[in-house]
């Protein structure tokens, strides 16, 4: 189970076929798994953290965020070669285009996942998502003249 930075950092570099970071550096992938926790962050109303990122102690992450973590980090870092492969020659094209199909179909997966996560924490929050007015407003008559 995935509870600090260094099993994710690891679950990553399985799932991307780079265990020894040979194509994205640690720091790289550090990095990739901190946008994803700002992406987060901006949809939960409690501090997101991941124990030993950033200095924290603890990881405090809600249900369906790891796993969004995880595949964003995924997508960031095939992103992230796909742009930097993307001046060089490759004699298979078809080879990659089929990673950019993925990488789109992926990233569209991703913006539904994290529409679903807003709107759980939406459902769950205990403030209102819409302003409250201090006072009811007042309600006025309005008379058109010659009617009564």
């Amino acid at each position: 189970m995935i509870l600090n930075l260094n099993n994710l950092l690891a679950q990553i570099q399985r799932m991307i076929y780079d265990p020894d970071a040979l194509v994205w550096s640690t720091e790289q992938i550090t990095d990739f798994i901190r946008l994803g926790l700002e992406d987060l962050q901006t949809i939960s109303t409690t501090k997101c953290s991941l124990e030993g990122l950033d200095d924290a102690q603890t990881t405090s992450l809600e249900s369906g965020m790891l796993a969004y973590l995880l595949r964003s980090s995924i997508a960031r870092a095939y992103e992230t070669r796909l742009l930097n492969r993307s001046e060089t020659f490759h004699p298979d094209s078809q080879n990659g285009n089929s990673i950019r199909l993925w990488l789109d179909a992926e990233k569209e997966q991703l913006r539904q996942i994290f529409e679903k996560l807003r709107l759980t924490f939406l459902q769950h929050s205990p403030d209102v998502p819409y302003q409250t007015w201090e006072e009811a407003p007042q309600a006025t008559e309005f008379f058109v003249e010659g009617e009564a």
